[in-house]
């Protein structure tokens, strides 16, 4: 399906990652943990920005977790790419079915 200005791929695989220290001799290092795997709906919001500014915002729907938060990121999998959540999911409908998440993505 596609909608003006948006292009919607159906059924990626995203890892939901938390953010983790690993502390070697007093030192911390940061990491990401993998949390678990999840089915979504990816759609691009803003394509031609990322040619200004390096930036690329996409909107996830995926099924109700509590554990989704917007200290998390999503991992495209069998890529490299990150999208660092922005701002808190969103339970759109308030039934615990599924969440909205917004997401950018920085130009490597």
């Amino acid at each position: 399906m596609t909608l003006r200005g948006v292009r919607q791929f159906r059924g990626v695989d995203v890892t939901v990652e938390l953010p983790s220290q690993t502390v070697v001799a007093g030192n911390a290092t940061p990491n990401w943990t993998v949390l678990t795997t999840v089915r979504a709906i990816m759609q691009a919001l803003n394509a031609q920005e990322r040619q200004l500014t390096g930036e690329a915002e996409y909107r996830f729907l995926i099924a109700y977790r509590s554990d989704v938060t917007n200290r998390c990121r999503f991992g495209l999998v069998g890529t490299s790419r990150k999208f660092p959540i922005v701002g808190p999911p969103i339970d759109s409908i308030g039934n615990q079915k599924e969440l909205i998440v917004f997401a950018k993505e920085k130009k490597a």
